[in-house]
């Protein structure tokens, strides 16, 4: 496989389900490992199969986002862009939480790798016990890579989100994802 490693908030995640008995099942595993205070849950019925969405709230995003992202280039990142994407966060932080929204939910630096909206394909299977298909479809991204070849992943990918957890006490350190 080849493909781009990304590293951001998985803004909105949608889980493919049977029925609504097994996006309840779903919902109840994906919140034994994310802050449940951090996503709004929808179910979206279809003849089969359904989905649940997962879907990070703008008040959250707004409030600390941007932190976050600063905090992630400081510390660890610590790229050749780093100090750029730094002053452009801090550049978002400093308006008011609708325009941060509205910067989250249209601009698309890729440069930087910042917010990639609409995207599908970043499988995020690992996150669930039972095999399900779960893929971002909004990603906000601090740092993806050129191409990367990989196989068996799940395990590193499980490992490596468990890092990014535990190196911050920001708020929304449990949306964080890694996918390819």
């Amino acid at each position: 496989m080849s493909k781009n490693l990304c590293v951001g908030l998985a803004k909105k995640i949608v889980v493919t389900v049977i029925d609504k008995e097994m996006a309840k099942e779903v919902e109840l595993y994906f919140f034994k490992k994310v802050d449940k205070n951090l996503y709004n849950v929808g179910y979206v019925p279809a003849e089969n199969p359904g989905f649940v969405t997962f879907k990070l709230k703008d008040e959250m995003l707004a409030k600390y986002a941007m932190d976050l992202m600063i905090e992630q280039h400081e510390r660890y990142l610590k790229s050749r862009y780093s100090e750029e994407a730094i002053e452009y966060y801090k550049n978002i932080k400093s308006k008011d939480e609708k325009e941060i929204i509205n910067i989250i939910n249209t601009e698309n630096n890729d440069y930087m790798y910042t917010f990639r909206t609409g995207l599908s394909g970043f499988d995020i299977s690992y996150l669930f016990e039972n095999r399900v298909e779960a893929h971002i479809s909004e990603f906000l991204t601090f740092h993806c890579s050129q191409e990367t070849f990989m196989e068996e992943y799940r395990e590193f990918f499980k490992y490596m989100r468990n890092l990014l957890i535990y190196s911050t006490y920001n708020p929304l350190r449990t949306a964080l994802a890694i996918s390819l």
